[in-house]
């Protein structure tokens, strides 16, 4: 979720089922939860909406946390080297199979030492946006905390 809507570790484990319009395809970040101290209201990717509206319970109450818990960024790396070893299973054959062993796919860093963590997806987030046609103040509008009333 954090590639997708580039939100900070405070402002995902803040986030509530109100905070969500999944009929707009829009989330909510309040103002005493952003960085930027001002509410803004951030257009989800529809696969972040597919996969938030798969995941909300029947009954979740409006102010409820959509996520129950936040892992640890240690969590994290772990995960990846699950996700991994997962793809490295997954070849079709053995050929395929070494030759994702020696690739830094899903690896901390990779071979041209990038590392893989929460601020990068945020990074990653803005490149996307730029190669779907977002402007820099659209991107800066979404990406850095300005104080509130400052424009772009």
């Amino acid at each position: 979720m954090a590639v997708l809507t580039g939100l900070r570790r405070k402002e995902l484990r803040e986030l509530t089922w109100s905070d969500l319009d999944l009929s707009k395809g829009t989330l909510r970040v309040r103002i005493d939860v952003g960085k930027a101290k001002r509410e803004d209201v951030i257009p989800l990717h529809r696969q972040a909406v597919g996969e938030l509206a798969a995941a909300k319970p029947a009954n979740a109450e409006p102010g409820e946390r959509v996520f129950k818990t936040m892992p640890t960024i240690q969590t994290f790396y772990k995960d990846l080297e699950r996700a991994r070893g997962s793809w490295i299973s997954e070849a079709q054959n053995d050929a395929e199979q070494q030759s994702r062993r020696k690739s830094t796919f899903l690896t901390k860093v990779d071979g041209e030492g990038r590392v893989v963590d929460l601020h990068a997806m945020r990074t990653t987030l803005g490149t996307n946006l730029a190669l779907h046609g977002v402007t820099r103040g659209g991107r800066s509008s979404l990406l850095i905390p300005h104080p509130p009333g400052r424009w772009h």
